[in-house]
């Protein structure tokens, strides 16, 4: 016999704190935790058990207030980004280095840097400065953290280091416990850096990309083929010589 998913599906509407009124889409139906995801397109999709209340719903879409604020500002920017062609950002980044007087740095492999790497007010091959090294600090405390929490083992790595890399946007090294990211990520959304320091960490579980490394990410990360895809994006962009 075919066994029949029926979901309860409504478009609901809440008022923040902050006074933005957000519209989510609402799917009622057999699980046991609620699911948060924000899309590309800026859609936003809540799951949650049948029978948890609506005051509940709301209570956690308020405690995620402000990373759905931030997440949908960043959606903002990078559709700003799209809609600019690759020379009319370079112009933004010369006008930038011009104004401030600021040298621009090409590299053999024909990479540009205007300003201090990975600090506000920075260019690298056109593309603005988003997420910065205060902000890899804080994700790499709360990924060691909540890792920590969820296996009850110490998998702080023993050094984290940040260097720019032509192929990869990070790497780990299980036996020496450490971990390098890309000095590249300051140039992609947040949700993307997450996503690559999520990555690594679970390579302290599972060496290889298995179907149980991937599970580990899942868990984190329920949205991380759709943070993938974005990070996709910026590859060309940020590393366009290979």
């Amino acid at each position: 016999m075919a066994n029949h998913k029926t979901y309860n599906k409504q478009k609901k509407n809440i008022t923040l704190n902050s006074g933005v009124v957000l519209t989510y889409n609402l799917t009622k139906k057999n699980i046991k935790r609620m699911n948060l995801r924000i899309h590309a397109t800026g859609d936003i999709s809540l799951s949650a058990p049948r029978s948890l209340p609506l005051r509940t719903i709301e209570a956690f879409l308020l405690e995620k207030e402000d990373f759905i604020l931030r997440s949908l500002h960043e959606i903002k920017v990078k559709e700003s980004l799209r809609k600019e062609d690759a020379r009319e950002r370079m112009e933004k980044a010369y006008a930038y280095a011009a104004a401030h007087k600021l040298l621009v740095k090409r590299d053999r492999h024909g990479n540009e840097l205007i300003g201090r790497m990975g600090f506000p007010g920075s260019y690298f091959n056109g593309m603005p400065y988003i997420s910065g090294r205060q902000e890899m600090a804080a994700l790499l405390a709360n990924v060691s953290a909540a890792f920590n929490k969820t296996y009850a083992l110490d998998l702080s790595p023993a050094k984290v280091s940040v260097r720019i890399m032509k192929s990869r946007w990070g790497s780990c090294r299980p036996s020496k416990g450490s971990i390098t990211l890309n000095g590249l990520l300051y140039y992609v959304p947040r949700e993307c850096m997450e996503y690559v320091i999520v990555h690594e960490y679970c390579h302290f579980l599972e060496a290889n990309h298995s179907q149980t490394f991937w599970n580990h990410v899942e868990h984190f990360l329920p949205d991380y083929r759709e943070r993938e895809r974005l990070l996709a994006e910026y590859e060309p962009k940020l590393m366009p010589v290979s």
